[in-house]
């Protein structure tokens, strides 16, 4: 019986931390990719742009730790506008004269592969 309670208390425990963790405020402000471009033309920063997929089990590790950490937060937000590309978004994102799309055959957007590819 002891060893239920344990199991109990421990599975509550898990549960509870997991759902604490999903409540938390993002700490970095994120911004879309084209009104980063907007932001900076006014107030130059360089753009930190987090490559991610819905599937990627890294990506949100990243979202769960690193992301939620106040130094690295502070630090991204004080010199770089940051942004969330899903690279797999079918949206068409402008920037210049350039217009970057989805391709299928790579399941991906285009501005996500030029930036991984480099």
């Amino acid at each position: 019986m002891k060893k239920i309670a344990l199991l109990l208390l421990a599975a509550s425990i898990l549960f509870y931390s997991c759902n604490a963790q999903d409540k938390q405020p993002p700490k970095i402000k994120w911004v879309g990719f084209e009104e980063a471009v907007k932001l900076s033309e006014k107030a130059p920063k360089k753009l930190f742009i987090d490559v991610y997929t819905d599937w990627c089990g890294w990506c949100k590790k990243m979202d769960a730790s690193t992301f939620l950490n106040d130094t690295i937060a502070d630090h991204i937000n004080k010199h770089y506008y940051a942004v969330k590309l899903n690279a797999e978004t079918k949206d068409t994102i402008r920037f210049r004269e350039n217009k970057f799309v989805f391709k299928p055959e790579y399941k991906a957007n285009e501005l996500a592969l030029s930036l991984l590819w480099r």
